[in-house]
């Protein structure tokens, strides 16, 4: 088994680094590359989407909707992955408390209309008030995943799509 020294430790010993290559001729920089490129994922959103999660948004937030005004705005995001593109067409509200019946239903619904479409992950949107009288708490998490947000990521989400997209958007607008 070889090993390759790390750069620092083989100049302090007056050795040169080592790239060594495997059978194929490729050094490990270039493994490392290849592998990093053979993980990225493109991901695609279409306006949809987008107009729709801000229009879940602009209802709870205005009172337009039955959810109260500070609730959780939160829903799921449809839409198919081809290889390592993964396409987000639409999204459908659900209630934070995840009511599996109720989500299961939403998911049943919108595949009928759309059959080709399956659940690709999530999103959540946060508010970004927090002015001066926020709490450091609260000004941490502004645009950061919470620890529920990571719950719900790595638990119920991953009944849906084993490796869920997780989209976090603000409102724009300051409490």
């Amino acid at each position: 088994m070889e090993v390759d020294s790390p750069p620092a430790a083989a100049a302090a010993a007056g050795v040169a680094p080592v790239n060594k290559n495997n059978d194929d001729g490729e050094t490990n920089a270039q493994r490392s590359k290849n592998n990093k490129q053979m993980q990225e994922k493109t991901i695609k959103m279409h306006p949809l989407a987008l107009i729709g999660i801000s229009d879940h948004s602009t209802r709870v937030i205005s009172g337009g909707s039955a959810q109260p005004s500070n609730s959780v705005i939160m829903g799921l995001l449809f839409g198919y992955q081809n290889h390592r593109t993964i396409s987000i067409i639409d999204a459908e509200e659900v209630e934070y408390n995840h009511n599996k019946e109720h989500v299961d239903t939403k998911i049943e619904l919108h595949q009928k209309v759309f059959p080709s479409h399956e659940v690709v992950g999530w999103y959540r949107v946060f508010r970004t008030g927090g002015g001066m009288d926020a709490t450091e708490e609260e000004k941490e998490e502004m645009g950061l995943p919470t620890p529920d947000d990571m719950r719900i990521q790595n638990g119920w989400m991953r009944d849906y799509n084993e490796s869920p997209i997780f989209v976090l958007m603000s409102s724009g607008e300051a409490e």
